[in-house]
């Protein structure tokens, strides 16, 4: 608490500072559904007294290639940001007719992406991905959206809507240095319109062959000052065994979900705005098989997130955030555990220019976590306790424009967490513009970050499957998980090189380089047997060191009404460790590859292709190999009755119904899932 309060107090100072001094700054938080009228309003809020040339060269950047914020919390060029940033634009999600965040990522590059049954996916920048993985950071509007029990995420327990998303902005590499413990590979950030830009009432319906449905029905006003949103949706999913009668398993992945969204936005002062909101999603569905253990029982989760946070643009041209937001579960999922969870965050940052050249950007967050487990079974991965866990952080990051070729950027951020030991991230970049106007980038960087393993991952323990007795003797198990013993951080270091350039104004070429080196990756290590009865003994532990090379490029093309790309991604993983052991992730795909295509043909139709190929899967013990396999899809939207729309599509037209994906903890109980998928929405907006 003394620790909370000292960050306060530092923050209030610094903004006593900033606000004292005439500066040159660009406070910006978040894009707006249209990019260039969003920098528009940044030049505005900024009150900045830039020479013309340098306001036209700023301008001309966020023209040239758009703007991001994911990389350093701030917004800046796509082509100067010191991690490389993909972007899913609201027009790829909507003309896309996806009905879940996964789908659309599958179609980034260096993104890999399993469909592990009808509600779960295992999604991770440049591989080390599963569904209980935290090697990659999920946001929500620049919110911490992990589990508090594990740090993975599962999409569906998020009160989010994709009609609701501005746009995804993808970090791939760490980034720690601005987002702290477990921003490890990458960073994924589901960034939502605001409640002025959702104005009216908006209705939608998909359904699809096998008779899913999801639905949306959203009401924005605004009054003066006052700006708000409410969405409301429901989510009905079938199994697969009634979806492509798979009658070799009882795979019970269907799926009922509820799901509320509110947010406002209210204009205290001209220069001071506040927004708050608050969600919650309820689902039923069905349990699924980890370590050998499927009880046959419905999974219930009751997940309700609110946030508020005050934006301050202070005269000077500084900008002040004070934001909390909190996440509070009620979870029973049968073949894991049965838990509630309170999580509660404070963060507070302050951007300003100490000096000319210089943009800095400091800021400081705190994190308290309880966890109450209640087990309903022998079973469960956890006993019957309550977790108490504190996270403390601080950062800073300065952008310094040395001259009109040569920008540097230093991010470093130092974190304090109550169940392991405090860490550090940094990133130091340079970038060189090859010509006056930087339509051609070169970008070299060096980044450190690490991940905590969170209480989930040190506490789980349980033996399952009873052997017969006799002739074994009574008590005995064929499956045990042993209790972890102290677990270190894990920790990334990575160089990168990296290329932007505009070949012409309708072409942009982007070519990123890595090498990242893995220490003390923690997973699944197998014990021999001591009573050779073949029984299955792991524990958690730290198993070793691991590298990874990689190269992902795209090639953009954008005129009027058509947008195209062709993006590759070679992505190398080597585990130094043991050849038994399991790092509780699949490696990257080393190979994959996409083509997408979006063209208006009229002013009322518009076409989509999305194309992608995935290489094979590595194995590792566990698990078996997912082998290569191609995803197309297809859909064509037209307008309708006035303000409405029509789309049909059909989802991965060569039918990969045949790879069953085998996690961690399902053994052979892995089962196909509906592969080609024809489907109608229809959206009215009023």
């Amino acid at each position: 608490m003394c620790a909370l309060l000292t960050v306060v107090i530092l923050w209030c100072r610094l903004v006593s500072l900033a606000g004292a001094q005439t500066n040159q700054s660009t406070p910006i938080e978040e894009p707006s559904a249209n990019p260039r009228a969003a920098v528009n309003n940044a030049d505005d809020a900024s009150g900045a007294t830039q020479p013309d040339e340098a306001a036209a060269a700023v301008d001309l950047l966020f023209q040239d290639f758009g703007v991001v914020l994911s990389a350093a919390r701030s917004r800046q060029p796509a082509n100067m940001t010191g991690a490389p940033v993909s972007v899913l634009t609201w027009e790829d999600l909507h003309y896309g007719g996806y009905t879940n965040v996964p789908q659309a990522l599958s179609f980034v590059p260096g993104v890999d992406v399993l469909k592990v049954d009808r509600n779960r996916y295992a999604v991770g920048v440049r591989g080390l991905h599963q569904e209980f993985s935290d090697r990659t950071l999920i946001l929500v509007d620049g919110r911490n959206a992990s589990n508090a029990i594990f740090g993975g995420i599962d999409f569906e327990r998020l009160p989010v809507f994709l009609e609701d998303l501005s746009r995804v902005e993808v970090v791939r590499g760490p980034g720690g240095a601005v987002w702290g413990a477990n921003a490890f590979n990458g960073v994924i950030n589901l960034i939502r319109k605001t409640p002025r830009e959702t104005q009216g009432v908006l209705a939608s319906t998909t359904i699809d062959e096998f008779g899913d449905t999801f639905s949306q029905l959203r009401w924005g006003a605004s009054s003066g000052p006052l700006a708000w949103r409410l969405s409301f949706g429901y989510n009905d999913r079938v199994s697969s065994e009634d979806a492509i009668n798979n009658d070799n398993f009882d795979t019970r992945d269907f799926s009922r979900e509820y799901r509320f969204d509110g947010e406002a936005t209210y204009a205290l002062s001209d220069q001071t705005t506040l927004r708050f909101g608050a969600g919650h999603v309820h689902i039923t569905r069905g349990d699924f098989p980890f370590l050998s253990f499927q009880p046959g029982e419905d999974e219930r989760i009751d997940s309700t997130t609110a946030h508020a946070k005050i934006t301050r643009d202070l005269d000077s041209g500084a900008e002040a955030i004070v934001q909390w937001y909190g996440t509070f579960e009620s979870v029973n999922r049968p073949s894991l555990w049965q838990l509630s969870s309170i999580d509660n965050s404070l963060e507070a940052s302050l951007r300003f220019a100490p000096a000319s050249g210089h943009d800095l950007l400091v800021g400081g967050a705190a994190r308290i976590v309880r966890i109450d487990s209640n087990p309903n079974r022998p079973e469960s991965l956890l006993d019957d306790t309550v977790f108490n866990e504190q996270w403390l952080g601080a950062y800073v990051v300065d952008r310094w424009r040395v001259s009109d070729h040569l920008t540097l950027e230093g991010q470093a951020r130092i974190d304090w967490y109550s169940e392991t030991s405090i860490d550090w991230s940094g990133r130091l970049s340079a970038f060189v513009s090859l010509d006056d106007a930087s339509k051609h980038v070169l970008r070299f960087s060096a980044a450190k970050a690490f991940r905590a393993p969170q209480s989930g991952l040190q506490q789980i323990a349980t033996q399952r499957v009873p052997l017969p007795s006799p002739p074994t003797p009574p008590g005995t198990f064929g499956v045990v998980l042993r209790r972890a013993g102290e677990l270190d951080n894990e920790e990334i270091w990575s160089l990168e090189v990296g290329y932007t350039g505009k070949l012409r104004d309708d072409l942009t070429l982007r070519i990123d380089s890595y090498y990242q080196r893995y220490q003390n990756l923690t997973g699944a290590a197998t014990f021999t047997d001591p009573l050779d009865l073949g029984r299955t003994i792991a524990t958690i532990d730290d198993l070793g060191s691991a590298s990874a090379v990689g190269v992902e490029t795209e090639l953009r093309f954008k005129r009027d009404n058509v947008t195209l790309s062709a993006w590759y991604a070679f992505n190398e993983f080597d585990f130094r460790g043991d050849s038994l052991q399991n790092a509780r992730a699949f490696q990257p795909a080393r190979h994959k590859a996409g083509v997408t295509a979006r063209v208006s043909l009229t002013d009322w139709l518009t076409a989509v292709v999305n194309y992608r190929f995935t290489g094979l899967t590595p194995v590792e013990v566990f698990t078996k190999a997912v082998q290569p396999h191609h995803r197309l899809d297809l859909s064509l939207t037209t307008k309708i009755a006035g303000s409405g729309e029509l789309t049909i599509g059909v989802m991965d037209l060569f039918d990969e119904t045949d790879i069953p994906i085998d996690t961690i903890g399902s053994n052979d109980f892995a089962a196909e899932t509906p592969g080609r998928t024809l489907f109608v929405r229809v959206q009215l907006l009023f």
